[in-house]
């Protein structure tokens, strides 16, 4: 099994300290499975399986060229650049480890530039965006989990999140937050509903998110909470054990007693 060096000073790099788990575990993948040369042929299923299965592997291929870290060949393969320099040093052709190297280098037509230090293949522009669209891509995939719980009116998965990233500058930290305050609201609103008391109708998601809905709290009074609730019950004794809401105490009106068989009652208590 061949064993490699290791830099354990990368923990102190702001580079790669700032990144994603899933973009530092990318990382040490491609340091190690590289052949001697650098150059790793990447299989986008198997490397995300190995990883993480839900990541998108060409946005992180993206992140690390961008960042200059790793070089886009024209055969589709990927070049990390700096590899040989800090496993071999300088190569030296009368050497037989890096003779090796060498002809690694020549096979995939990099030698002569390796030897003149011209390393402009692709580099890409900057870290940023595509460090950006990692996380866009992750963001997006949990926004969507609250999307499909909001109760009101929505459109798709693509123009709500739209709306949210370019109306939030700081959706990152909201995003978080979102699914509880919104189960909150709803368990507030249902609780009210059983009451009899008055509830708005939701928001389209839309106006909710542009209007910071999440921050709003659904009061209910002393009062309300102290408001008698509808239950079904029979004189036989059968007393249905659940709380009724508005919508159902119609229904349980003209279900029979499951114990007798008689007209069930409606009591508030």
């Amino acid at each position: 099994m061949p064993k490699r060096f290791t830099e354990t000073t990368k923990w102190d790099d702001p580079w790669f300290v700032e990144l994603e788990a899933e973009l530092k575990l990318f990382w040490m993948y491609l340091c190690d499975k590289c052949d001697n040369s650098g150059v790793i042929d990447i299989s986008k299923r198997i490397t995300g399986l190995l990883i993480n299965g839900k990541i998108d592997v060409q946005l992180m291929l993206d992140a690390m060229v961008d960042s200059k870290r790793l070089i886009k060949l024209e055969n589709g393969k990927y070049w990390v650049k700096d590899f040989i320099a800090y496993q071999f040093g300088e190569l030296q052709e009368q050497s037989n480890l890096h003779k090796n190297v060498i002809n690694l280098l020549k096979h995939h037509k990099l030698y002569d530039k390796y030897i003149k230090g011209s390393f402009t293949l692709n580099e890409g522009l900057s870290k940023g965006p595509s460090i950006v669209k990692v996380k866009y891509s992750k963001g997006k995939e949990e926004f969507e989990k609250f999307r499909l719980v909001y109760p009101g009116t929505k459109k798709g998965l693509d123009t709500e999140f739209d709306n949210f990233t370019k109306k939030h500058k700081n959706w990152e930290d909201i995003l978080p937050i979102l699914s509880d305050r919104l189960i909150d609201q709803m368990n507030r609103k249902d609780r009210l509903n059983v009451m009899g008391a008055f509830v708005p109708e939701w928001k389209n998601l839309q106006t909710w998110i542009n209007q910071k809905s999440w921050e709003e709290e659904i009061p209910i009074s002393d009062e309300q909470k102290a408001e008698k609730h509808p239950y079904s019950t029979c004189k036989c004794g059968w007393r249905y054990k659940y709380k009724l809401k508005d919508y159902q105490i119609e229904k349980a009106k003209a279900t029979p007693c499951p114990e007798c068989g008689k007209k069930v009652e409606i009591v508030y208590d």
